[in-house]
């Protein structure tokens, strides 16, 4: 639904810094000689530069306005163009016609931030909110669990590992066919630790990790396909071990945290986490429901948190798929079967494609 200013919150937006690891008490400064407008080949670069990150959001209008919300702004010398000027809540950039952003984000370096927002002509049709993804630009890695030296559950001969890399490239299949790139993290029988499949994804420019698995429950008991989003307190915990023992290039993928320390870092990782975990918790949702829908054997909780290595990532929205229990000879017989995983890949497919062309999500 279109309206003349519509809130549009960016990602490198969603960095809401509250405490002094982040800011000191009193105004932000702008570095007006430094901020500006640039013409671009098709397009416009504004690039706005602060003397430290707080919170910031873009509003845009039909009328060729652009606001960008910085709390507690205020100027700092000549602006370097014509086409910014501060206002209250921000800074107002005037185009000479309507334009959509094409892509936001903010880089901290060295104490100082700044905003970058491209913009393209024309007016915006539907800005992917936090939740969703233009389906057309969505790249989808997909884990197929396990693999190499671990081969994870087996039963009566059957592999995890093994049915997992063949569900995975089928549910690829399925995306592509609907118009969405996929890659796979592991594309054959090889060994790969938990966190080089997230940087594998990161690598890769996805937008969503989808981790798939076939677990076995020793005396049985348990049957059917569920979904698992990260716990609240494992992404706590994430953090702080993710700040220590990653390059800080590799924590969060369009946002520059090189100089920055542990509490900066954590800070903006577990801001940025709450975003990805609200669209990872829509994506099982809608996932649950459509495997249900079709056809596919459910768990009796089909929706589960987990402290998970895998869905550990900060920037970007993961869930891991239980695609049944190979301890279960009914989960078992459908799961080896190509009829069987084609269902379930049909299934995870729509699923995906539904969450990525719907805003709301």
């Amino acid at each position: 639904m279109r309206q003349s200013m519509r809130l549009v919150w960016v990602m490198a937006g969603l960095f809401y810094v509250w405490s002094a690891a982040l800011r000191a008490d009193g105004p932000v400064r702008l570095e007006g000689s430094l901020s500006g407008v640039d013409d671009l080949w098709r397009g416009v670069e504004v690039t706005l530069v602060l003397d430290r990150a707080v919170p910031w959001s873009v509003v845009e209008a039909e009328n060729g306005r652009l606001l960008v919300r910085i709390e507690g702004l205020e100027p700092s010398g000549p602006l370097g163009s014509r086409r910014i000027a501060m206002v209250p809540d921000g800074v107002l950039v005037t185009l000479d016609a309507p334009h959509r952003v094409e892509t936001a984000e903010m880089k901290v370096s060295g104490g100082a931030a700044r905003i970058r927002i491209v913009l393209r002509p024309g007016a915006d049709e539907g800005v992917a909110e936090a939740g969703g993804e233009d389906a057309a630009g969505l790249v989808v890695a997909i884990d197929p669990g396990h693999g190499g030296r671990d081969p994870g559950a087996e039963r009566d001969g059957v592999r995890e590992a093994d049915l997992m890399l063949s569900l995975a490239r089928m549910l690829a299949d399925e995306l592509r066919a609907r118009g969405i790139e996929a890659v796979l993290v592991r594309p054959g029988d090889i060994t790969r630790s938990l966190p080089s499949r997230i940087t594998q994804a990161r690598a890769a420019g996805a937008g969503l990790l989808v981790s798939l698995h076939a677990d076995a429950l020793d005396g049985g008991g348990a049957s059917g396909a569920s979904v698992y989003t990260l716990s609240e307190s494992g992404g706590t915990r994430a953090d702080a071990l993710m700040a220590q023992r990653h390059s800080r290039g590799d924590l969060i993928s369009g946002l520059d945290l090189d100089g920055q320390g542990d509490r900066v870092a954590i800070a903006l990782m577990e801001l940025t986490r709450r975003d990805a975990l609200a669209r990872s918790e829509a994506l099982a949702g809608l996932l649950a429901r459509q495997m249900d829908a079709g056809g596919v054997p459910m768990n009796s909780r089909p929706v589960r948190q987990a402290d998970l290595g895998v869905l550990k990532a900060a920037d970007m929205p993961s869930v891991l798929v239980e695609a049944g229990f190979l301890s279960d000879a009914g989960d078992r017989a459908r799961l080896v079967t190509p009829d069987g995983q084609r269902q379930l890949a049909i299934a995870l497919a729509e699923g995906i494609a539904r969450w990525a062309g719907d805003p709301g999500h």
